[in-house]
């Protein structure tokens, strides 16, 4: 029997601007899908220009310049909209999408479509309801309780 975690599985991360999901903005995301154990994964990245600077602080952590991204970025209202249509079909597939940090990258997502595309991340997943793990919020939930467990 297979794991769950042997595949099929769908991970998604971005980049940002900096951590408040209301006000910072993507500046690069990824869906990288495992289909099966042993198989090569398939990934598809995007680079955006936020249009807004990127603070020095961001850049020192993911090395994107805001010369880089006005160079090499695309608009922010299409790639959104071609992340969310990533998640709903891995979705509509019955893959598990991985996301570390799950509540930011998915908050910020939706906060994006709102201010680029006028719609929300909710509507993606009307049809088929978006299954997520988070292995952050594993690793914490595992600390408490081993710190709650020790004499």
């Amino acid at each position: 029997m297979t794991c769950w975690y042997e595949g099929p599985l769908a991970a998604f991360d971005t980049e940002t601007t900096g951590v408040d999901v209301e006000t910072d903005r993507i500046v690069s995301a990824a869906v990288v899908v495992q289909d099966a154990p042993g198989t090569r994964p398939r990934a598809v990245r995007w680079l955006v220009n936020p249009g807004v600077p990127v603070p020095a602080g961001a850049t020192a952590i993911h090395g994107l310049t805001d010369e880089h991204l006005q160079r090499n970025g695309r608009w922010p209202a299409p790639v959104m909209h071609e992340i969310a249509d990533e998640l709903a079909e891995q979705a509509a597939m019955g893959r598990p999408l991985v996301v570390m940090n799950a509540p930011f990258d998915l908050t910020l997502l939706d906060r994006e479509l709102r201010r680029h595309r006028a719609t929300s991340l909710e509507h993606w997943f009307q049809a088929t309801p978006l299954r997520v793990l988070d292995p952050g919020s594993w690793t914490s939930t595992w600390t408490a309780t081993a710190r709650a467990a020790a004499p």
